[in-house]
């Protein structure tokens, strides 16, 4: 559940900066990326330790570990589907 949750906050703040964005293709646009991706790190790490109350030290370091796994299993997805999209062409 808490999954989710998170999922869906990221979702609303890549919304809200493309949004953003699409209203004014100017330097605002990026600011807003910036302060959405860094409002949403401090976001989960916030959370993560709310949720399973320990130390903030150990919430920041797992919260690390965590981003490295995801990135890492997204990147390899994303590898794997270019590879069968180039194969099967």
């Amino acid at each position: 559940m808490f999954a989710l949750h998170v999922h869906a906050m990221v979702v609303l703040a890549f919304t809200l900066a493309n949004l953003a964005r699409f209203a004014d293709r100017t330097s605002i646009g990026t600011m807003v990326d910036v302060v959405a991706l860094l409002g949403l790190a401090v976001y989960i790490i916030v959370a993560l330790q709310r949720v399973y109350a320990e130390s903030w030290a150990r919430t920041v370091l797992e919260t690390v570990l965590l981003w490295v796994v995801y990135l890492s299993v997204f990147s390899a997805g994303v590898a794997v589907l270019v590879l069968y999209g180039l194969l099967t062409c």
